[in-house]
């Protein structure tokens, strides 16, 4: 059909529906297409956008459909959200992604390489690992409570003391209890070595990433947050800015202005919930050794951190150094200062 310009593909495990429309925005075709005849479906049409929802695997069909010579786009859930009808169907829901992929306002998601995917599979497994462990951890330290025995805060007093907690004939704990925490106490430690193995796939991402070398020169940036700001900046062109970037992650703060006052309330919070976490704790870790330096970056710091407390200290500086992996990124440039220029206000790379 070649007065088709535009597909919206509500996309699903096995079922997907198409919502096509010509330069004027009007329906051509609707249909549903199951997963096997999906793709020769698509390689039938003439050359066209193909605008799909960002959920799961849509990086692997983006990567499928260029391959048939269609241009795809990616929409944030949220954006498509905005263009839905009252009532809720599939098609109801391909005709919001066509509508949202017409909209000039309307921001395209970047589209992640198979070796980009694989460093997010190392991320979100590393991740669910530590989940599990601070999730074991707990359930212990509740179990020996239930029975008179309190033990110290942190990870490492728990598995400090477990071994002679259940050597102790005198604590009373019944012999079922002892061969659980036996059991948990062996979960911990296969646990550690899992995460252990985890941080080795960082640092060989790390190894064969030269975007995330790069991004690794910012203070506060290990391999965990430079490997991962390299996989989730996937196209940083695609941001007019910096601050837009850091938008994109949550750490600027929510408007509600009206009457011509400006009025900023907390940060949103969109974004990778995941990544904005590890960068607000480098901020943190780079804020507790400020005092000690005299760079301009910590100079910076610190002084927020005087004047407005160290929680939005945090979150300022965690602001920045995404405004600063961006440009590093966006200008394949190093990380460096030029202290001549630099004001107590802003840090200049």
């Amino acid at each position: 059909m070649t007065n088709v310009t535009l597909i919206g593909i509500d996309t699903a495990k096995n079922i997907f529906h198409l919502y096509a429309v010509d330069r004027n925005g009007k329906k051509i075709y609707q249909r549903e297409c199951r997963r096997p005849k999906f793709l020769s479906f698509l390689a039938q049409q003439s050359p066209c956008v193909v605008a799909l929802e960002a959920c799961s695997a849509t990086h692997y069909w983006a990567r499928k459909i260029n391959a048939l010579g269609h241009e795809v786009r990616l929409i944030n859930a949220r954006r498509v959200h905005q263009f839905t009808s009252r009532n809720k169907n599939d098609f109801n829901d391909a005709r919001a992604v066509t509508k949202a992929a017409r909209d000039p306002d309307t921001y395209f998601v970047a589209q992640k390489s198979v070796e980009q995917q694989a460093m997010q599979a190392v991320h979100i497994m590393r991740d669910a690992i530590i989940k599990q462990q601070t999730a074991t951890v707990n359930s212990v330290r509740a179990l020996l409570t239930e029975f008179g025995i309190v033990l110290p805060k942190g990870k490492a007093n728990l598995k400090k003391h477990i071994p002679s907690i259940l050597e102790d004939a005198e604590n009373e704990l019944p012999s079922t209890v002892r061969e659980i925490i036996a059991e948990q106490y062996e979960k911990l430690n296969q646990l550690a070595n899992e995460i252990k193995r985890y941080n080795q796939r960082v640092e060989h991402c790390l190894k064969h990433s030269e975007s995330a070398k790069r991004l690794k020169q910012i203070p506060g940036m290990g391999p965990l947050i430079s490997t991962a700001l390299s996989y989730m900046i996937a196209e940083p062109k695609l941001f007019k800015n910096g601050r837009n970037c850091a938008a994109s992650l949550g750490l600027t703060p929510k408007e509600h202005s009206t009457g011509g006052n400006q009025r900023l309330g907390k940060i949103s919070r969109e974004g990778n919930s995941y990544l904005r976490k590890i960068i607000v704790q480098g901020a943190q870790a780079v804020l507790q050794h400020a005092h000690k330096k005299q760079d301009p970056l910590s100079r910076w710091a610190y002084k927020l951190q005087e004047t407005k407390g160290k929680n939005v200290a945090a979150i300022a500086l965690a602001n920045k150094m995404v405004r600063i992996a961006w440009a590093m990124l966006v200008h394949q440039s190093d990380y460096h200062y030029k202290p001549q220029h630099f004001n107590e206000t802003t840090a200049i790379i």
